[in-house]
C-alpha cells in the first residue's frame, strides 16, 4: 500500500473504455473522477489517474486526508485499507463487491445475442463493445493458461503480453501478478478440499514415494492410487511434493511421509506404500512401518554387493526423540526398478560366465557408444547421421528404464532397413565397421531383452498397475525367458539369457509367498488363478470359491489390487516438476513450486 501527500488533486480528465471523461463535484469542494469500480464510491472517491495507477481519496479517514495509490487492474491496496483501518465495513463492502459482479454477469449474458454475433475482425477492431466474457471467467482463464502451460506468475505483467490482452480484450483488466498468486492460492486450496473429500469416502488407497533433486534443491514427491468402486478403473492424484532440507536420512523421509499422510487423513486407509529399492527408504520402513510386505532383501540403488540393511539399536535409540508417534504402511518395492537392476546388475554376470559373450559384448557395446558420444556431442557427427538414416539415434540414458534396449532396438532397425546407409555413417564417423559377429550380438541381444522391456511397460503403465498384476507379468516373463532359452539357438547370447533368468528367480522369489499378492491376483477377474503355482492353488481355492458372492467379490478386489507393483507415478510427477522448476526459475519458492506442480497434475480434480 502506498500513501501520497499532496495537497491538491490533479484536474486532468482519465479515459476509461467504460466511463468517459465525466467528473463529479467531491463533499470538500475537490474534483473527483467517475471510479471504475463503482460499489466503492462509499468508501472511496477517484480523484487523479496516471498511466498506471489510480489515486484514491478514503471518504471513511474524513476529515483526515488520505490518499491511496492502487493498479489499474487491481484494487487490493484501497481494500487493505479498509480491512485494517476501518474492519468494521470490510463486511459491506465484500456484499456489495458480490453483488456487482453478478450484476456484471447478468447484463453481460442478456446483452449477448449468439445469432448476432460479430466478426472477429470486429471484435479485435473495437466494433463490438460488449465483452465475450466476464471477468470472473477471464480471470481464471488466465490462472488456467499459466499454470497448464508451465509458464511463470510474472508472465501477466510483460509489456508484450499485457499489450496482447489491451488489443482483444479492452473491456477486461488484466490482473497483477500478486492478484495471481492469491488466485493460486485459492486454486490450491480448492483442488486439495477437493482431493481430501474424495478420499474420505474411500476405504483403501496407496501410494508411491520418491526423492528428486533439481538446481541443488531435493523433494519428496508423494502420489495417491485408488480403484473407483463403480468402473474399477484406477483413479490416481498426486499429495505433495516437498522440500527435503539436510541429509535424506530414513528418520527424516519417515516423518515426511507420515505428516503428508495425516495432512490428507488417510493414515488408516493406505495398503501399501511403493519405492525404489535406496537404502534410505528400505531402512524407513524396515523402521517405521507396521508390516512387512516383503522378504527378500535387494541390491541399493547405488548397487552396493551387501543388500543387507542393518540396525543399529544405539542409533535407534537415540534418534527415537520426536519420532515416536510416526508409522509407516506396508512397504513394496518397486518392481520396474527391480527389474532393471535385473537388466543391469545381473546381465553382468554373463561377462563373468562367458569368454565368448564378454569379448563380442564388449567390442559392439563399444563401437555403439563411439557412435552415440559423436552424434551427442558434435553437430558435424549429427548431422551425418540425420543425412544418411534419416533420423537420430536415441542415446542410453542410465537413470531410464528401458532406455538402454530402446536405443539398441533402433540401432538394429536402422542395420536390418538401411545396411548400405548404416555402413556409410560409420565410414563418415571414422567408426570400425561392424563385424557380422557384432551385428548379430545386436540382434540376438534385442530378441532377448524384448521379453524384459514388455514386462516394464506393463508394470509401470498407470492404467494396468493393479497389485494383481505382479504375479502374471513375472510368471509370463519367466515363461518367455525359457522359452527363448530351449527353442531359440543363439551364438552369443546363452550366457545372457541365463543370467537373466537366474536374477528374476532371485529377485522376486518373495512374491510367491506373498499372501497379499497371490490373493490380488486370484481376485482380479482377469487372472484368477491361472498364473498361482500348483502348490498355492490349494490354499486358495476355497478363497476363491467366495467370489460367488459378487459383494464380497469385489470388496476382495478393492482392498487387495489396491498397490502399485511400480513408483512410476513419481517419475512422472518428477518430469513435470522438471518444466516447471527449470534453472531459470531457480528463484522460485518451494511453495509455489509445491502448487503450480499439484495444481498441473491434479488439473482432473479442478
Amino acid at each position: 500500500m502506498q500513501t501520497l501527500h499532496r495537497s491538491v488533486c490533479q484536474s486532468h480528465a482519465p479515459s476509461f473504455p467504460h466511463s468517459g471523461n465525466e467528473m463529479a463535484e467531491g463533499g470538500d469542494g475537490e474534483e473527483s473522477f467517475q471510479s471504475p469500480w463503482p460499489y466503492l464510491d462509499k468508501y472511496m472517491s477517484l480523484c487523479e489517474t496516471t498511466d498506471k495507477n489510480y489515486v484514491f481519496r478514503c471518504l471513511l479517514c474524513n476529515p483526515k486526508k488520505k490518499l491511496l495509490s492502487t493498479s489499474k487492474t487491481s484494487n487490493t491496496n484501497l481494500r487493505m485499507h479498509i480491512q485494517r483501518m476501518h474492519p468494521n465495513k470490510i463486511a459491506s463492502l465484500d456484499k456489495e463487491q458480490d453483488q456487482a459482479k453478478k450484476r456484471s454477469a447478468t447484463h453481460e449474458e442478456e446483452h449477448l445475442d449468439p445469432s448476432t454475433q460479430g466478426s472477429i475482425s470486429q471484435f479485435f477492431s473495437g466494433g463490438t463493445r460488449n465483452p465475450v466474457i466476464s471477468q470472473q471467467r477471464f480471470d481464471k482463464l488466465i490462472l488456467n493458461f499459466i499454470v497448464q502451460g508451465l509458464h511463470p506468475l510474472q508472465t501477466v505483467e510483460r509489456p508484450e503480453f499485457v499489450e496482447l490482452f489491451k488489443e482483444i480484450l479492452p473491456y477486461r483488466h488484466l490482473i497483477s501478478r500478486r492478484t495471481l498468486g492469491r488466485m493460486l492460492d485459492d486454486e490450491y486450496s480448492s483442488m486439495k478440499r477437493t482431493l481430501t473429500e474424495e478420499l474420505s469416502t474411500l476405504t483403501h488407497v496407496c501410494t508411491t514415494t520418491d526423492a528428486w533433486s533439481a538446481n541443488n534443491r531435493s523433494f519428496l514427491g508423494v502420489t495417491i492410487h485408488w480403484i473407483d468402486e463403480k468402473s474399477l478403473s484406477i483413479c490416481s492424484g498426486a499429495l505433495a511434493c516437498r522440500r527435503i532440507e539436510g541429509h535424506h536420512t530414513h528418520n527424516v523421509l519417515a516423518e515426511m511421509q507420515d505428516n503428508v499422510h495425516r495432512d490428507f487423513n488417510i493414515r488408516d486407509k493406505i495398503t501399501v506404500t511403493t519405492t525404489d529399492n535406496g537404502s534410505n527408504f528400505v531402512k524407513a520402513f524396515s523402521v517405521f512401518a507396521e508390516v512387512q510386505i516383503t522378504s527378500l532383501e535387494e541390491e541399493n540403488e547405488e548397487g552396493e554387493d551387501d543388500d543387507t540393511v542393518f540396525l543399529n539399536l544405539t542409533d535407534m535409540l537415540n534418534e527415537g526423540d520426536g519420532y515416536e508417534d510416526v508409522s509407516l504402511p506396508p512397504h513394496q518395492r518397486c518392481a520396474c526398478h527391480t527389474l532393471n537392476l535385473v537388466a543391469t546388475k545381473d546381465a553382468e554376470t554373463a561377462v563373468s560366465q562367458s569368454d565368448s559373450f564378454k569379448k563380442v559384448s564388449r567390442s559392439t557395446v563399444g563401437k555403439c557408444q563411439v557412435i552415440w558420444n559423436k552424434q551427442h556431442r558434435s553437430t558435424q557427427a549429427s548431422d551425418i547421421i540425420q543425412d544418411k538414416l534419416g533420423c537420430q539415434l536415441p542415446v542410453p540414458i542410465l537413470t531410464r528404464w528401458n532406455f538402454t534396449y530402446h536405443a539398441m532396438e533402433h540401432l538394429n532397425t536402422c542395420i536390418l532397413t538401411k545396411c548400405q546407409e548404416f555402413n556409410e555413417t560409420c565410414e563418415k564417423l571414422e567408426v570400425v565397421r561392424f563385424k557380422a559377429a557384432e551385428l548379430t550380438f545386436i540382434k540376438e541381444y534385442v530378441q532377448t531383452m524384448a521379453p524384459l522391456a514388455k514386462a516394464l511397460d506393463v508394470l509401470q503403465s498407470d492404467k494396468m498397475a493393479y497389485a494383481g498384476a505382479l504375479v502374471p507379468t513375472i510368471t509370463i516373463l519367466v515363461e518367455k525367458m525359457e522359452h527363448l532359452k530351449l527353442n531359440t539357438t543363439f551364438q552369443h547370447c546363452n550366457a545372457l539369457v541365463d543370467a537373466i533368468i537366474s536374477g528374476i528367480k532371485k529377485r522376486f522369489e518373495y512374491i510367491y509367498e506373498d499372501s497379499r499378492l497371490l490373493i490380488a491376483s486370484a481376485a482380479h477377474p482377469m487372472f484368477r488363478l491361472m498364473y498361482i503355482p500348483i502348490a498355492k492353488k490349494s490354499c486358495e481355492t476355497n478363497f476363491v470359491s467366495a467370489f460367488q458372492n459378487l459383494p464380497l467379490m469385489k470388496k476382495i478386489l478393492l482392498k487387495y489390487n489396491t498397490g502399485f507393483p511400480a513408483s512410476a507415478a513419481c517419475e512422472r510427477l518428477f518430469s513435470v516438476g522438471k518444466d516447471i522448476f527449470r534453472p531459470k526459475r531457480n528463484r522460485l519458492s518451494d511453495t509455489n513450486f509445491e502448487k503450480l506442480l499439484l495444481c498441473r497434475v491434479n488439473k482432473h480434480l479442478l
